[in-house]
């Protein structure tokens, strides 16, 4: 199942999208996704080819009804039935990007030496905004190898404005 997951997220978000619940969805594979997570054997165990489908259909029930929207359930079995289930992580993943694609929000990661207070979060969280015309999802992390200034990952581009990175850039200017 190379990129057939692909076809699935969009199917599913494509519904989501007629039936204006993107953002249950979103919550709805949490439900899902927390629960492989917790439960690491029961992909194997709704993939494995030794229980019968009736009876991994019953464990979906039994797991997900009332926890999740009847469609994301459908969702759910349909993989299981079409033996696609072990892709459901991937399906998942993918749902989210069409989401943040759609809703124009993107991910950053900003790293910095030292925590950064919230007003200079925010600031930098703006900035980000004017130049990508996005609303933006960030995490900060500490890392004080970098010794100072941040480092942005963002749409597969890195900045870095690491003390770390312009010592190297000195020293290999020095070394020509």
């Amino acid at each position: 199942m190379t990129q057939l997951y692909k076809e699935y997220a969009q199917a599913l978000f494509m519904l989501s999208l007629e039936e204006n619940k993107t953002e249950d969805y979103i919550k709805d594979l949490q439900v899902i996704e927390d629960a492989i997570a917790d439960n690491p054997g029961f992909l194997e165990l709704l993939g494995s080819p030794s229980v019968y489908m009736s009876e991994r259909l019953k464990i979906i029930d039994n797991v997900f009804l009332g926890n999740v929207s009847q469609y994301v359930l459908s969702f759910l079995k349909l993989l299981c039935e079409k033996k696609h289930i072990s892709n459901i992580i991937e399906c998942i993943k993918e749902f989210r990007v069409l989401h943040d694609e759609f809703n124009k929000i993107t991910f950053a990661k900003v790293t910095s030496a030292v925590e950064l207070s919230q007003d200079e979060k925010n600031r930098l969280i703006e900035k980000l905004k004017r130049t990508s015309d996005k609303s933006i999802n960030a995490q900060f992390v500490v890392d004080e190898s970098i010794l100072g200034g941040i480092i942005i990952e963002t749409e597969g581009k890195i900045l870095d404005g690491s003390l770390k990175h312009k010592l190297k850039d000195v020293k290999e200017g020095l070394s020509r």
